[in-house]
């Protein structure tokens, strides 16, 4: 799963083998009561779930840390090979699917907009910041911030 994308049946039906071997059968055969559905059995312990982990949502979160791992440690071998077949003149995030791509390149790019969304990075000297094509804020329902900037000097806090 950290290395291709299964297919949506796939995944489908092994989420219904746990849901089965979790909701079991009766003795002849007839189905159980359900008394949550899948969705809510899904969710996170803190919110009243079981954390029982969607299978597609899993395969990609996986994908994506192979596409980390791409984007990180460029010196790798895997990376230096995708690189040079896939990506030559820019970087993991801006990687197009190119021309008869292999199962496992489509398979690591599938998480590409997972990382990109989820990324955040320092600016520190500002050389490397593209102030045109970088997204600056998440998306927003207005363009504008809503709350005031708070800045925290020492023990003094200076409101903007």
């Amino acid at each position: 799963m950290n290395l291709f994308l299964l297919p949506k049946g796939i995944c489908d039906d092994l989420q219904q083998i746990m849901a089965r071997f979790w909701w079991g059968t009766k003795v002849d055969g007839s189905r159980s009561l359900h008394w949550l559905g899948w969705d809510r059995l899904a969710c996170h312990k803190h919110f009243g779930g079981l954390s029982f982990k969607k299978i597609r949502q899993f395969n990609i979160a996986m994908l994506g840390r192979m596409g980390w791992h791409l984007y990180m440690n460029s010196n790798s071998l895997a990376s230096r090979i995708l690189k040079a077949k896939y990506y030559p003149n820019v970087s993991f995030l801006e990687a197009p699917i190119g021309n008869n791509p292999s199962y496992v390149w489509r398979s690591i790019r599938e998480s590409q907009s997972l990382i990109r969304d989820g990324l955040l990075w320092r600016v520190g000297d500002g050389n490397d910041i593209a102030i045109w094509l970088d997204s600056w804020l998440r998306m927003l329902p207005s363009l504008w911030l809503l709350q005031p900037l708070t800045l925290i000097l020492g023990s003094i806090w200076f409101r903007i």
